[in-house]
Parts: structure tokens; C-alpha cells; sequence
């Protein structure tokens, strides 16, 4: 009797242990099935989502109408700088100016738009504007255009690398009308008012950085009076 309750016992451990070993194993299956259903939508409709890393939004660049011109601060103290010095070789008084940062070759360095408006900078057609280049002793004159009224604009076309400048020009006898500004190899034209005046379709591309300030009204019209002849 001993013998046989024994065996029965031997054998319901036996029994229990290969349950253990059946739950232990579907216990795994299930967790395996889990984790192959983590993609899985929730909301059942079998869609599975990406497990691709994200991807990386880039800003839009604002499009300035083809002149790829920068508009970025100037070096301030540098540009006072070299204005003074320039007024100087030029033996001129002291003049109100209007200035704008532009990238107008494209080397990622803003070059300085100077307008000047005073006594010794004007006539009846307009004012002087001089373009200033940085470089590594501060920034050195690359133009300098007479009979310049603003408005100045920067245009959407190019020569030998720098942007066209759009520009206003004339009064007294010669009616104020717009004028395109074309770089020939070491700068802008000397006189705006000998240039040719843009197409309609340029202008409207065009993207204005001078505006005309009071400081230049009032200094142009004084010196207007003053000067009808020489050129500025």
C-alpha cells in the first residue's frame, strides 16, 4: 500500500513539473508575441509604424529674387573708421549717412552701402554713394557713385560676381527716374545718371535696402540749393 501511494505521489511531481515547464514556455511565447506586435497600431488596423529615425527639418531660405544678397550688420566702428579717412583724402566735409550691410559678391562678408547727403556730397541729381569692402585692416572703398537718390535696391542679376544696384537719379532739369547699377570689373559706373534704366520685371524682384531717410532729405535739398554744377 506504502509502494503504491508513493508511485502516485512521484508521479503528480512528475506531472506538476512538466505543467511548470508547458506554462513556463507559453509564458515566453506571449512575451515574445508582445514585443512583436510593439509596432503595431493602436488602434488595430494592422498599420505598423516606422522605427526609422526621425527626420531633421531644415528652415526655408528666404529667396531674395536671385541677387543672393545678404542683408547682416556692419562693423560700425570700423565703418566710421574708414568713412572718416575717406572724407579726408577727399578733402570734403563732414556729411549725414545713411549705411546698409549687403553681400554683394557673395563671399559670405557684407560689403557697407554709404550714402552720403551734405555740402561737399550732393547736387541738384543727386548725392554721393560709395560701397566699402572688408578686409582684414578694416573695409577699403570699392566704388564711388555719383547723382545717387534713394531708394537703393539690390538686384536680382549679377557682373564678375557682384549684384546690380537699382538706384534713383536726376532732378532740376533732369527728370528723377530709376537706374540699374552694373559692376564692370572694378566697380559700379561713376555717374547713375548716364545708366540705363531697368526693366519693370527687375525692379518688382528687386529687394530695397536704403530707404530715403529725413537726415538725406533735408541735407540733399540744402545742398541742392547750393550746388547746381559740380559732380559729387
Amino acid at each position: 500500500m506504502d509502494m503504491i501511494v508513493f508511485r502516485r505521489a512521484v508521479s503528480v511531481r512528475l506531472s506538476l513539473q512538466k505543467l511548470g515547464k508547458v506554462s513556463f514556455a507559453l509564458a515566453c511565447a506571449a512575451i515574445l508575441a508582445g514585443l512583436s506586435g510593439c509596432g503595431a497600431s493602436p488602434g488595430g488596423d494592422g498599420e505598423t509604424l516606422s522605427t526609422a529615425a526621425p527626420v531633421a527639418l531644415i528652415p526655408n531660405r528666404t529667396d531674395t529674387g536671385g541677387s543672393n544678397a545678404l542683408i547682416a550688420p556692419v562693423n560700425d566702428a570700423e565703418l566710421r573708421k574708414a568713412v572718416e579717412r575717406y572724407r579726408i583724402s577727399k578733402n570734403r566735409g563732414e556729411a549725414n549717412i545713411d549705411t546698409a550691410g549687403v553681400d554683394l559678391n557673395g563671399d559670405g562678408s557684407p560689403e557697407a552701402l554709404v550714402l552720403f547727403a551734405g555740402k561737399d556730397w550732393c547736387v541738384q541729381t543727386g548725392c554721393s554713394l560709395v560701397v566699402f569692402q572688408l578686409e582684414a585692416t578694416g573695409y577699403r572703398p570699392v566704388s564711388h557713385i555719383t547723382r545717387v537718390r534713394p531708394p537703393v535696391l539690390v538686384g536680382p542679376d549679377s557682373n564678375f560676381g557682384w549684384s546690380d544696384l537699382l538706384v534713383n537719379t536726376g532732378g532740376g532739369p533732369s527728370p528723377v527716374r530709376t537706374v540699374r547699377l552694373g559692376f564692370i570689373g572694378k566697380g559700379y559706373p561713376v555717374n547713375a545718371l548716364l545708366q540705363p534704366e531697368p526693366l519693370t520685371e527687375t525692379i518688382s524682384r528687386s529687394q530695397g535696402v536704403l530707404a530715403e531717410s529725413t537726415g538725406f532729405s533735408a541735407f540733399s535739398h540744402q545742398a541742392a540749393a547750393d550746388q547746381t554744377g559740380s559732380v559729387q
